[in-house]
């Protein structure tokens, strides 16, 4: 519960809000633990597997493509190649998932918790904060109560909160341009990175912090959402179809607010 209150209280002091209107959050590191550093052989050997999977599947140009279309939503930066051995930096190995019946068919999952041999995981130097599947049960509870139900999600939640300048160092990838090993790139996050394990909170401790920052007149709305919300899902239920749509345009409203 101490760790816990300590990473809500890190979270308030850090919070930022750039001149665009989005979010920054800094990680939630733990007291005396040191982050791995450097371990670019693990990223780079994970990446071969990853490269020659890809083209076993002729999904290399689909996968290289995603990450071109993130540098240009600045999603990631390019990291300069003379700064490959940086000693205060992580590498996280990924690997592809395929969805067939997805609209986005194709894509990366990081891995935070790779590690080096009697050296810590970049996962394990993080608190986690608390649990949010907790919240699933009195949440479905209430959604069946309800004559018209509502189930929406947050587009590309955990990318739409900007990543702490000082923190993108460890938040880097490695990538062979057209699979070639001899064009190797590096970049690193700008924004939250889905499978770090302080992700969640960052990303629910954010979405509180906006609905109780809403103008008056979306308050009772945002109220709402408040114990409606799991992640970046939304499921709850309203009376009349008239509430119900007021309720969606209100959600709407708040969720693209600048306060």
């Amino acid at each position: 519960m101490e760790q816990e209150k300590a990473a809500r209280q890190h979270f308030l002091k850090t919070l930022k809000r750039l001149p665009e209107g989005r979010y920054e959050v800094s990680l939630l590191w733990l007291e005396g633990l040191q982050p791995p550093t450097n371990n670019r052989i693990i990223a780079e050997g994970r990446l071969r597997r990853t490269i020659k999977t890809l083209q076993s599947q002729n999904l290399l140009r689909d996968y290289e493509d995603l990450f071109h279309e993130w540098l240009k939503e600045e999603i990631i930066e390019p990291v300069n190649i003379s700064r490959l051995y940086d000693p205060l930096c992580t590498y996280l190995p990924h690997r592809a998932v395929i969805k067939e019946n997805s609209t986005t068919k194709i894509r990366p999952v990081f891995d935070a918790s790779a590690k080096q041999k009697n050296a810590s995981s970049l996962n394990s130097c993080f608190e986690k904060g608390p649990n949010l599947v907790e919240l699933i049960p009195s949440i479905l509870n209430r959604f069946i109560l309800g004559t018209f139900g509502v189930n929406a999600d947050i587009k590309k939640a955990f990318l739409q909160i900007s990543i702490d300048d000082k923190d993108r160092d460890y938040l880097r990838f490695l990538w062979f341009e057209n699979g070639d090993p001899d064009n190797l790139k590096i970049y690193r996050h700008k924004r939250v990175v889905f499978r770090i394990n302080a992700s969640p909170f960052l990303l629910g401790a954010t979405i509180s912090y906006h609905l109780d920052n809403v103008p008056g007149h979306l308050q009772e709305v945002a109220k709402k959402l408040k114990t409606s919300m799991y992640f970046d899902n939304c499921v709850t239920n309203l009376d009349s179809i008239e509430e119900t749509e007021s309720f969606i345009e209100q959600s709407k409203e708040i969720i693209l607010s600048e306060i």
